[in-house]
């Protein structure tokens, strides 16, 4: 007898509960599929950033899988407050020399001084004067002695050193507030969705020391491109180098950050530059929020590509603009891996 025909046998109220029994176990295999992509749905993966809209909300990237995102609608204020964030320390004053301009008193700052004054010698680093306060409030140790001062002193009387008037500084022009603003060291560029902290590498995390603990300025420390303290500073943002004048003092301030990183490397700021490679243009703007909270603007002027190898490019002086340099690298493949062969450079003017 034929299947057909066993099935014929079979009374009707039987084949009608066989029926059911088959539509109820399709349903049963269906749940478990609807189960299974829930999981993946919902999967977290941390290292999927955070994207900020240019009206002070965000949407902030909760769950991100290859079929769908979870997304929250937060603040701006939120976002940062989440973001690790330096340690600022109380503000200390800076002691230095005090003389006359005209009928204005001019305070000189004598650490900053022998520390430009070191930097220009021994590495040839001019981007500009370096005020010893922006250490000081971030409580970043300057080796710098009594002994250094004096003898920066005796060849200043000499002749051996020639010191322009001290410039105004951006304390002069948009003065101190009353009270540090709720957003701090962050850069935020609005045309390309990027908020980011910044942080600044000091002479520690720069420079090697010589045996009696001063900084070897002819000796980098950044030479490992996983484990350096630079490196390690750009999983929680961008890096300020810290022998660069702070933004919005006269000079180059130079701040770096990843356009891409080795996959193993967990960190939201691993292509935090990406947006900017080969991509800004003369004319955009961004805001960088100093260590007081200020409001700086700058306003591009320059964006190119250079080579890796081209450092009196990428750390031009100028000396008589203040100016924020944001470099990211471009890789390429070179003597059989790929390794940074380029850089983006984008220049800002502040505009305050």
């Amino acid at each position: 007898m034929t299947n057909f025909e066993t099935l014929r046998t079979i009374p009707k109220k039987n084949r009608f509960s066989l029926r059911k029994l088959l539509k109820l176990r399709y349903r049963a295999y269906a749940l478990v599929v609807i189960f299974i992509l829930s999981a993946i749905l919902f999967s977290s993966d941390k290292n999927i950033p955070d994207n900020v809209s240019i009206s002070g909300l965000a949407y902030k990237v909760k769950s991100q899988n290859v079929l769908a995102k979870e997304i929250e609608r937060v603040s701006l204020d939120t976002l940062v407050s989440n973001a690790p964030q330096p340690k600022l320390e109380p503000i200390k004053k800076t002691e230095g020399k005090v003389g006359l301009q005209g009928e204005q008193v001019i305070v000189y700052d004598n650490r900053g001084e022998v520390l430009t004054d070191k930097l220009k010698r021994f590495s040839g680093i001019d981007m500009g004067f370096l005020s010893s306060k922006p250490f000081d409030d971030r409580a970043i140790t300057l080796s710098i002695t009594q002994g250094e001062i004096a003898d920066f002193d005796r060849r200043v009387k000499d002749g051996t050193v020639k010191l322009a008037q001290p410039p105004k500084t951006l304390d002069d022009i948009v003065g101190i507030p009353p009270k540090l603003g709720n957003l701090r060291d962050l850069l935020v560029y609005e045309k390309y969705k990027i908020t980011v902290p910044i942080f600044t590498a000091g002479m520690d995390d720069l420079f090697k020391k010589n045996p009696d603990d001063s900084y070897n300025y002819t000796s980098i420390q950044d030479t490992n491109d996983t484990k350096s303290p630079v490196q390690i500073l750009l999983q929680s943002g961008i890096v300020h180098l810290g022998y660069t004048p702070d933004a919005g003092e006269l000079g180059n301030s130079y701040i770096i950050g990843h356009s891409s990183n080795y996959s193993y490397i967990q960190s939201p700021y691993n292509k935090v530059f990406q947006p900017l490679e080969s991509k800004t243009q003369p004319g955009e703007e961004f805001t960088i929020y100093d260590r007081f909270g200020r409001a700086l603007r700058f306003r591009v002027f320059e964006a190119k590509k250079i080579d890796a190898a081209d450092v009196n490019e990428a750390f031009k002086g100028f000396l008589d603009k203040r100016v924020v340099t944001l470099q990211t690298s471009i890789l390429g493949f070179k003597d059989g891996r790929w390794q940074a062969t380029h850089r983006w450079l984008t220049r800002g003017e502040l505009i305050i």
